[in-house]
């Protein structure tokens, strides 16, 4: 427990989050990663989140849309319709964003791999700002015509824990101490 709890700790202390070692992705078997498509802006951001059926990790043909899935941009939330499709109006278009998943309770996500759960696409356009120690997100491009979550149906718990955190910037090895205490 003690190890989980510095690794969260450490990760905030970076900056960064921290996924359960457990529970996000349970099926580590299912690699793949977010399948997008084309290149246009002009809509906004959308695509399916979808039953990957083949586990391919693309939207084929025949591949059942999920409905009721909340996807954001760190913004806006909207709720995918019927068929499992979304759209994040252009207005709330940033040229630095995370578009993301929320992952409903009978379905599992595909992971890397690493084994690092697939469920939010980076869009940085510009790449990062500044030179970083260990180089910094890469540059995207534009913002894909479509941003399509493949996901699989797994097993249904709707029972979980989860630690909660704000953004508590600690600046010194004591001030992590406190955070991870």
């Amino acid at each position: 427990m003690k190890k989980k709890l510095l690794c969260i700790a450490v990760a905030m202390a970076v900056g960064g989050f921290v996924v359960p070692i457990s529970g996000l992705a349970k099926d580590t078997d299912y690699k793949a990663t977010i399948d997008t498509r084309g290149l246009d802006r002009a809509e906004g951001v959308r695509g399916i989140v979808f039953e990957d059926l083949n586990r391919d990790g693309r939207f084929n043909l025949g591949e059942p849309g999920i409905p009721d899935v909340m996807v954001s941009n760190g913004k806006e939330v909207v709720v995918t319709n019927d068929r499992g499709f979304y759209r994040i109006s252009r207005e709330h278009y940033r040229e630095d964003m995370n578009i993301f998943v929320s992952k409903p309770a009978c379905y599992d996500l595909p992971v890397d791999a690493n084994n690092v759960p697939q469920f939010s696409y980076i869009h940085k356009e510009g790449g990062s700002s500044k030179p970083l120690v260990f180089g910094g997100l890469e540059e995207t491009g534009k913002l894909p015509l479509f941003i399509n979550f493949p996901l699989i149906t797994g097993e249904c718990n709707y029972n979980f824990t989860v630690a909660v955190s704000g953004d508590p910037q600690p600046y010194s090895n004591v001030e992590i101490g406190y955070v991870r205490d």
